[in-house]
């Protein structure tokens, strides 16, 4: 028997009926060990055993410039909540 956690996220509920939605604050996914976190205009991503790169979404949508190496104690942060994200729904 396994204990299924309650999905997280926010309802679509008012945009249904034409009220505004409420955003999110951070977005975590994971699909087959590849990761990813969205907050405000920057993303990290990571494939498989491989390390963070980060993108500004702002300024570069197609993700081919990867910023780490000028910001990693944002990168830091960012994983550490995919961490906790991870952590939180296994």
């Amino acid at each position: 028997d396994q204990t299924v956690l309650p999905t997280e996220g926010k309802s679509l509920l008012p945009v249904l009926v034409g009220e505004e939605r409420e955003g999110h604050d951070v977005i975590c996914w994971e699909h087959e060990g590849n990761r990813a976190v969205r907050q405000g205009k920057w993303k990290i991503v990571a494939a498989k055993g491989e390390s963070w790169d980060l993108y500004d979404l702002n300024k570069d949508r197609s993700e081919t410039t990867n910023l780490a190496g000028q910001f990693p104690d944002r990168v830091e942060r960012m994983a550490g909540i995919w961490d906790d994200w991870a952590k939180r729904t296994g």
